[in-house]
C-alpha cells in the first residue's frame, strides 16, 4: 500500500477545510436569508386584505403581513397564517390608506408608465388611475368605478383579477364579484376593457400587456360580418314579389305570397335607412318556396330566426347566500325553462339543487347557505327542438361560475385585563347575526365562566362589552359557544386568544 506523505498530507487538510469552510458559509448564508428582518406592516382590525386565491380574510385578531423568503407574502396573526402571494393589496378602511408591496406600475391614461416599490397611497387625496401589480393583477383607484352596463358601481378603489380566460375577479371591502363575461370598468372617463386587459381614453388605446408581460390566453369572439348590399338585396327582393303576382293573376292561380316583412294588406321590406318598398299581394304563407316551372323562379321563406341566448353576469357572495345575476332572451319563447344548478352545502348537507328561473327577471337569490364554503353555480335551459319532424327537449348548461360565501364577520376582541378579569368586546355583522351565544373563558382546555351575549349590544357598532373573571393561567380563550342562526346551531369558530 503506497504511504501518502507529509506534504500530501497537508494538502489533502488544507483542500478540506476549504470544502468544510465553503458548506459553513453556505448554511449561514441561507440561514441569515430566511431569517433576515424583513419589514412587517402592522394589520389593524380595519385592514382589509385578500388572500391568494381571493377570499376575505378575517383581521379582527389584527397582526402583520411580512415576505418570506421564498417572495410570498404572508398575514401572521395569533390565530393563524395565510398566504398572500405576490403583490399584496393593504387597505385601511377608516383612512382610506392603502400600501401595495413589491413591485408595482402606475399607467396614466395616455400610456406613460411609472415604476413604484412598496409603495404607499391615500384614496381619498392622492393620484387616482389603474396600477399594474403582478400578471393578470390590477388595482383601480377612483371616486367612482361603474361597468359600461352600470349593473356594477363601486367607490374608491378596486382589484381586478383575471384568469386566463379573461374571467375577471373584483375585489374590495365591499364586493367580491366574479364575472364570466367580457367586462368594461369606466372611471375618470377611461375604460378599461378588462377581458383584453386595455385602457381607452379620448380614441387612444394602451395595451397594459406590454408592461411586464400577461399571460392572459382570451380570445375574443368575432362573428363573420355578412356583406349585403341591403338595399339591392330590398329591390332584388320586391321585384321577385311582382314578378310572381303578376304570373299568378295572369293564369288565374290562387296562390299565398310569402312575405319577408309584412304588414295585413301589402308585402314590405324595410331596409336599414327605415324605407319600405311595396308590393301589391295577399299575406300569410306556410310554404318555404314557391317554384314557377316556366320561369323557374323560388320565392324566398318568410322566417327569419330571432337570436335568443342565456347569460351568466356575475355573482356576489354573503355569508348565507349568494345573489346570481343573468340575462334570458328570448323573443320566440323557445325555453320551455330556465334554470340554476347549485353544487355545494345547502341546509348543512352536500346537495346538488336545481332552481326554476323566471325568463324576465335578471336576479336570483340562492339562499340557506354554509359559511365560507365553495359552490359551483350554472345556468341552464330546456329547449324544444324538432329534427326531421321528430320534436325532443334539450337540456344544456350555458355558463359556470365558482364562488365561495363570506365568513360571518362575528368578532371577539380584548379591550383590556385588569385586577383578575378580562374585559372584551363581541361584535356581530347585522346582515349575518347570530341569535343567541354564550361568550365562553378558557384556561387552556379548561372552561372557567362564560355570558350570553346582548343580541342588541352585539349588532351595535359599540358592540356587546362583557367581562369574565381569570383564574392563575398563562394562555387564555374567549370563544362563542352556543351560538344560533335562526334557532339552528353553528358551528362558526370565533375565538380570541390572549395571555395573561
Amino acid at each position: 500500500m503506497r504511504k501518502i506523505n507529509k506534504k500530501n498530507k497537508m494538502l489533502f487538510f488544507i483542500f478540506a477545510f476549504t470544502i468544510v469552510l465553503v458548506i459553513l458559509l453556505l448554511v449561514y448564508g441561507v440561514f441569515m436569508v430566511i431569517n433576515s428582518s424583513t419589514e412587517k406592516y402592522s394589520v389593524s382590525s380595519n385592514t382589509i386584505l385578500f388572500d391568494k386565491n381571493t377570499q376575505f380574510i378575517d383581521t379582527s385578531m389584527g397582526g402583520f403581513v411580512s415576505k418570506k423568503w421564498s417572495g410570498e407574502y404572508i398575514y401572521d396573526s395569533s390565530k393563524n397564517e395565510v398566504s398572500l402571494g405576490a403583490n399584496p393589496v393593504i387597505y385601511e378602511k377608516v383612512s382610506g390608506n392603502i400600501t401595495l408591496l413589491d413591485n408595482l406600475y402606475f399607467i396614466s391614461a395616455s400610456g406613460e408608465t411609472k415604476k413604484y416599490q412598496n409603495f404607499k397611497l391615500n384614496t381619498k387625496t392622492d393620484d387616482l388611475g389603474i396600477y399594474k401589480l403582478a400578471d393578470r393583477k390590477y388595482l383601480i383607484i377612483a371616486h367612482d368605478i361603474t361597468s359600461e352596463d352600470k349593473s356594477i358601481s363601486l367607490k374608491n378603489y378596486v382589484i381586478v383579477f383575471l384568469d386566463k380566460r379573461g374571467n375577471a375577479s373584483l375585489l374590495n371591502d365591499t364586493i367580491n364579484v366574479k364575472t364570466i363575461n367580457p367586462l368594461k370598468l369606466i372611471y375618470n372617463d377611461i375604460e378599461f376593457d378588462v377581458a383584453n386587459e386595455t385602457l381607452t381614453y379620448d380614441d387612444k388605446k394602451v395595451d397594459l400587456k406590454l408592461i411586464n408581460g400577461s399571460s392572459n390566453e382570451y380570445v375574443p369572439f368575432n362573428a363573420k360580418e355578412k356583406n349585403i348590399n341591403m338595399v339591392n338585396f330590398v329591390n332584388s327582393y320586391n321585384k321577385l314579389v311582382n314578378d310572381f303576382n303578376k304570373y299568378t293573376s295572369n293564369n288565374n292561380l290562387n296562390v299565398a305570397s310569402n312575405n319577408f316583412v309584412s304588414n295585413s294588406t301589402n308585402n314590405v321590406v324595410i331596409n336599414s335607412s327605415g324605407n319600405s318598398n311595396i308590393s301589391n299581394g295577399n299575406t300569410g304563407s306556410n310554404s318555404n318556396n314557391t317554384n314557377d316551372k316556366n320561369n323557374n323562379t323560388s320565392i324566398p321563406t318568410n322566417k327569419v330566426p330571432l337570436n335568443k341566448m342565456v347569460s351568466l353576469r356575475g355573482a356576489v357572495a354573503s355569508a348565507n347566500y349568494i345573489d346570481v345575476s343573468y340575462v334570458v332572451t328570448d323573443p320566440e319563447d323557445a325555453y320551455e325553462a330556465v334554470y340554476l344548478l347549485v353544487v355545494g352545502k345547502i341546509n348543512g348537507e352536500d346537495v346538488t339543487q336545481k332552481i326554476i328561473l323566471n325568463k324576465y327577471n335578471t336576479a336570483e337569490r340562492v339562499a340557506n347557505l354554509s359559511l365560507a364554503s365553495e359552490y359551483t353555480i350554472s345556468l341552464g335551459y330546456i329547449e324544444n327542438k324538432s329534427f326531421k319532424g321528430e320534436i325532443s327537449l334539450i337540456d344544456e348548461i350555458e355558463d359556470v361560475i365558482n364562488i365561495r360565501t363570506k365568513k360571518s364577520g362575528a368578532t371577539i376582541s380584548v379591550d383590556k385585563i385588569s385586577a383578575g378579569y378580562v374585559n372584551f368586546t363581541f361584535k356581530m355583522n347585522p346582515m349575518y347575526a347570530y341569535d343567541e351565544g354564550n361568550i365562553a373563558l378558557y384556561s387552556g382546555d379548561e372552561y372557567l365562566s362564560s355570558v350570553p351575549f346582548d343580541y342588541n349590544q352585539a349588532i351595535s357598532s359599540i358592540g356587546f362589552k362583557g367581562k369574565l373573571k381569570l383564574n392563575d393561567g398563562k394562555i387564555f380563550t374567549l370563544k362563542l359557544e352556543d351560538h344560533k342562526y335562526n334557532s339552528i346551531e353553528s358551528n362558526d369558530v370565533i375565538k380570541k386568544k390572549f395571555s395573561y
